[in-house]
């Protein structure tokens, strides 16, 4: 995955700028944008969550699928079903033209030039992995910015519509149909019976508001594109969850702990209590130096310096027992913070030296009632501080008990801030 390439981010910068011309406008977390931007964003978040480690072609694809689209109106093309496909296959020749004259002037080579047209084209679309990929995620992009609006001017020939275009996508691709925002169920679930499809006894039903259901979908996908994964935990519930949830498909995935010296003998035993029910595969990491030597030269840097208390302690530590792992499963939650709210279920992430990996974050959408549920019907094991009033629990020296039920992250650092900086990254990739 292309993460720090100035050709990659060039290249979309140019299309980016191109599509901010659309005329047309899609309404896009509360905020109005230009159709094709929009879409040209979605479509590489979609590449990325499906292929998980997306070849750099295959993300210049998605980036361009509607490259300047609007600039040939589906009405200066006849009516009817021949009319809309001779307008769409002109326009993807289109696309691919486009792509390809931004592509040579960043530089590229002909190959990358001609794979990215032919994943645009959908050339051997069904014996292509990443063409099928590719298919999956543009028609995604279509049910999460254009369907509610077709469905409204189509009427009743909108499952007909629909019904063609999932009949053109994967059971991976139908199966993330859930995690769209405010689509509408019904209006799938009549579309996939009048496709005619008998491949998706795996998915079918589909897992509407069932976070769990699409926990194991995102994870399992994951798992299958990877070589070599890996899960971070600290002993809190959510990083119990995931990892129960995680285990069910790779029961013997390294497990990275970091004792960073201080914390609570609590969390210390609770972790080999874990190690031992489970038979996990532990890899506990420490700093470079000891607490006292730590002490020795800079004092109480916990309380002069969270910040670099925390990147010493923990952060670089779990870095450098990333690198070499190509995917990283992580328990963070978009309602734990205003940061972690902007975050995505699987994004790219650069450690230290540079090193990419990809990070998937199975339960990003959860509550924090969702992972309580979760724990209590499966039985998990509990971090005894919980027990204390403690609702986030960190090192001992900057943590305390709260008695705020669901607050979990409150009482860590004297309120100075809510990140120890590992799920801080250098920028992903646009």
């Amino acid at each position: 995955m292309p993460l720090t390439s100035e050709r990659y981010l060039t290249v979309v910068d140019a299309i980016d700028v191109a599509n901010a011309q659309d005329p047309n406008r899609v309404t896009v977390g509360g905020a109005e944008e230009p159709l094709a931007f929009a879409q040209g964003r979605a479509a590489t978040r979609w590449v990325r969550r499906l292929a998980i480690h997306p070849s750099e072609p295959l993300l210049l694809a998605a980036r361009a699928h509607h490259l300047r689209r609007w600039e040939v109106p589906r009405s200066t093309y006849p009516n009817g079903r021949a009319g809309y496909l001779l307008w769409r296959n002109e326009r993807m020749q289109d696309h691919a033209r486009d792509a390809s004259e931004i592509l040579t002037r960043a530089g590229y080579d002909d190959r990358v030039i001609d794979r990215v047209q032919s994943i645009i084209r959908k050339q051997q679309l069904r014996s292509d992995h990443e063409v099928q990929t590719y298919e999956d995620a543009v028609a995604l992009v279509f049910l999460e910015t254009q369907l509610n609006e077709t469905a409204e001017r189509l009427g009743n020939k909108a499952v007909d519509v629909l019904a063609k275009t999932l009949h053109k996508m994967t059971p991976i691709g139908i199966s993330a149909i859930p995690e769209l925002p405010a689509v509408p169920a019904g209006l799938i679930d009549e579309a996939l019976h009048a496709s005619g499809r008998t491949d998706l006894d795996r998915v079918l039903p589909l897992s509407w508001s069932d976070p769990v259901a699409q926990a194991r979908n995102l994870i399992r996908r994951a798992l299958v594109m990877s070589k070599d994964p890996v899960i971070t935990m600290s002993g809190q519930l959510g990083g119990v969850v995931l990892l129960h949830l995680v285990r069910e498909t790779a029961p013997t995935i390294p497990v990275v702990f970091a004792d960073t010296g201080y914390h609570f003998p609590e969390t210390l035993k609770f972790i080999d209590e874990l190690r031992q029910a489970w038979d996990l595969n532990l890899r506990v990491v420490s700093p470079r130096e000891s607490v006292a030597q730590h002490e020795a030269v800079r004092g109480k840097l916990y309380d002069t310096d969270p910040d670099a208390c925390c990147g010493l302690r923990k952060v670089a530590p779990v870095e450098r027992a990333l690198i070499g792992h190509d995917t990283w499963f992580a328990a963070v939650r978009a309602d734990q913070s205003a940061y972690r709210s902007t975050l995505q279920p699987v994004t790219g992430a650069v450690l230290e030296g540079a090193h990419a990996i990809v990070k998937v974050s199975p339960i990003l959408g959860w509550s924090w009632d969702a992972v309580e549920r979760y724990a209590d019907h499966h039985r998990l094991p509990r971090h005894p501080l919980y027990s204390k009033g403690y609702t986030s629990i960190g090192c001992a020296p900057c943590t305390i008990p709260t008695f705020a039920a669901g607050d979990d992250r409150g009482g860590r650092w004297n309120g100075a801030k809510v990140e120890c900086g590992l799920h801080i990254q250098s920028p992903e990739p646009r």
